[in-house]
């Protein structure tokens, strides 16, 4: 799948790391830019009498708008000293609607950029990656702090364990993994299942990215016992990928909050950009 157009979240207030890297993405390769600035509106309060508006909160409202207002000016004034298309896109939304309103953003780009600044309004990055990831059919992609991102690596690591949701991220990355030097299709703990990945794990998808003109290497590792996510983030530095391509979610979100999982894992503690999708 070939990008022309990524969207980047920021919430008001931040710094613009986040912005910077989205930008160098965008020139890196030559694609629009489209930012969306998100304020949550302070919650409505609770009063005895419903036809009356009370005063402090219309006055609050009003002070988030400006504050969404000059955040919008800062980043379009700084877009504009930058050759990049772009446009700017403000969001001053309620709680339960954020998930929904950033998920219409995300359907009209073709990648969704989630830096690691947004990790600090834990309730904005989760509503981002609830919109972004389970209503878009869009995949997104989680840049580290402090790491150069560029959707032209050299070492990819595919995380392949034949689910759909691994297979929706292969074919969103296709084109990334065209241009990389070398893609590890890395399956963990696999399972020679005829009716799964066959009697030789990891060559279908093996075959399937050749004939995309993916040069791709087949590696199957033993957990020894070692959670999942482990294993692909030492082996990720083991080969020096610069990016990982994985399906999210395989199993229930309900499940890897109770429980953790692999999705959680690489979204909240992994030094390496992840690109996923569900």
């Amino acid at each position: 799948m070939a990008f022309k157009s990524i969207l980047a979240v920021l919430r008001v207030g931040q710094a613009e790391n986040d912005l910077e890297a989205a930008v160098e993405l965008a020139l890196e390769s030559n694609v629009h830019l489209s930012v969306v600035a998100v304020l949550i509106c302070s919650p409505p309060p609770t009063f005895d009498q419903p036809s009356t508006v009370p005063l402090f909160w219309v006055e609050e409202r009003e002070k988030e708008a400006r504050q969404l207002d000059e955040y919008v000016s800062r980043l379009s004034a700084s877009l504009a000293r930058k050759p990049v298309l772009h446009d700017v896109q403000r969001l001053h939304v309620e709680s339960a609607l954020a998930s929904e309103r950033l998920s219409e953003r995300a359907l009209y780009a073709d990648l969704t950029i989630i830096g690691a600044d947004l990790r600090r309004d834990l309730d904005l990055h989760r509503m981002a990656i609830d919109g972004c990831m389970f209503r878009s059919a869009r995949p997104i992609l989680f840049t580290p702090a402090e790491i150069d991102t560029s959707l032209k690596p050299r070492t990819v690591l595919l995380a392949w364990d034949c689910s759909l949701e691994a297979a929706l991220a292969a074919r969103a990355a296709t084109d990334i993994m065209a241009t990389a030097q070398a893609v590890h299709a890395t399956l963990v703990d696999p399972q020679a299942i005829e009716s799964a990945s066959g009697q030789e794990p990891g060559v279908d998808i093996a075959t399937y990215l050749a004939r995309h003109g993916v040069n791709v290497i087949v590696d199957r590792l033993p957990s020894m016992g070692r959670p999942v996510a482990d294993v692909l983030k030492q082996h990720a530095g083991d080969i020096g990928a610069d990016m990982i391509v994985m399906g999210a979610y395989s199993h229930s979100r309900f499940r890897e909050r109770l429980f953790g999982g692999v999705t959680q894992s690489m979204i909240e503690h992994c030094d390496v950009p992840v690109l996923m999708m569900h």
